[in-house]
């Protein structure tokens, strides 16, 4: 299948105890493979994978470059290993770009009030202008 890369850190356990996105995509490791967990699960900082203590495998954590943008949350791309990273369980990074599109949609709400009462008041006047010329 297709590999395609997220930003969004909540995974969880599906029923076989493999490591999935929210929509059951598997979460793969630095070598392209599922990732399993029978046990306890403690993952470090560079992204080791530790069940019952043990090491088993390394998220794949990766640089894209000619990104694409697969609906909200995915993106397909020129992969390489990345470097410079930092994991940390049990943390959730929300995205800044849902806050803005908040804002822009709480604005959006305002003009369209705002275009709203003035279409209203437009439609006063007009009333007005024709109240005053019967």
């Amino acid at each position: 299948g297709n590999i395609i890369f997220t930003r969004k850190g909540n995974f969880r356990l599906n029923s076989e105890g493999y490591i999935t996105t929210e929509e059951g995509y598997f979460l793969l490791d630095e070598n392209m493979n599922p990732i399993r967990v029978e046990g306890e699960l403690k993952i470090t900082q560079d992204g080791t994978i530790f069940v019952n203590g043990n090491p088993t495998a390394k998220l794949g954590v990766w640089n894209l470059t000619n990104i694409q943008k697969l609906g909200e949350d995915f993106f397909t791309g020129n992969y390489t290993p990345s470097q410079n990273f930092k994991i940390y369980q049990g943390f959730y990074e929300v995205s800044n770009v849902n806050a803005v599109k908040e804002i822009v949609k709480i604005i959006e709400s305002v003009r369209a009030h705002e275009i709203f009462s003035r279409l209203i008041q437009m439609n006063d006047e007009v009333q007005g202008k024709l109240n005053q010329s019967i």
